[in-house]
């Protein structure tokens, strides 16, 4: 997780919790663990209960705009979150909808192919594909592994799309302008190969417009390392 730049000293909570997809103590207890990780022990603020209170610190501590939480960091910051109340499902949900803002501020309704793991990434990638094709987008999906194979959380994501549900592989890129990368999360630490490997060759060869969800499929969150292809 990258903190947005400029971070500003007059940075509410409110916008906090906007940028998070959290209500109240959920994200106060992860922007409190990001800003500890940045060097910001000094902080003070209240999560109060109407969404208005407001953090301050000390002018003195020298801001990072650049803070990094590990792959470990992150998934202690979503128990953190869900131990507080706030379901791990809704935490998929608001991933995804991020992603979607995030393509709709920069892209017009192309065509978007949407490709998916079996994982929790996968399951973001799910919700993309829903909420893209409810604001009338042309949006295909493609499955690495069998429809049933998400578990928990994602194939609760997976069963709320009402689409065709495309096998995974090179074929998958034809026709498509957009692509939205949800196979593998920043917790790899394996080589790709197969059909993924496959895909992610020809989609790096024909270079399409391409959003990743977490990280590029194939890159190690914590070192960066391409772990046997990686999608740029």
């Amino acid at each position: 997780a990258t903190l947005p730049a400029p971070f500003s000293r007059q940075f509410s909570f409110r916008v906090a919790r906007i940028i998070c997809g959290l209500p109240s103590a959920a994200g106060w207890a992860m922007l409190e663990h990001i800003l500890q990780k940045n060097g910001m022990e000094h902080m003070t603020g209240d999560p109060g209960s109407s969404g208005g209170s407001h953090i301050e610190w000390n002018d003195q501590v020298e801001w990072n705009d650049q803070a990094l939480l590990t792959v470990a960091e992150m998934a202690r910051a979503d128990q953190m979150t869900i131990r507080s109340g706030i379901p791990s499902a809704d935490l998929m949900e608001a991933a995804g909808l991020a992603v979607v803002r995030h393509i709709t501020a920069r892209y017009g309704p192309v065509k978007t192919l949407v490709l998916c793991g079996s994982g929790n990434n996968g399951g973001d990638g799910f919700v993309v594909a829903r909420r893209l094709k409810e604001a009338g987008w042309d949006v295909e999906l493609a499955l690495l592994g069998e429809r049933t194979k998400p578990a928990g959380d994602a194939a609760r994501m997976a069963a709320a799309w009402t689409g065709p549900v495309l096998a995974l592989g090179p074929d998958s890129l034809d026709g498509h302008e957009l692509v939205v990368d949800a196979i593998f999360g920043a917790g790899l630490c394996r080589p790709i190969g197969g059909a993924a490997a496959e895909l992610i060759g020809r989609i790096n060869r024909l270079a399409p417009a391409v959003v990743a969800v977490d990280m590029p499929s194939g890159v190690e969150g914590d070192s960066g390392q391409i772990r046997g292809v990686g999608l740029r």
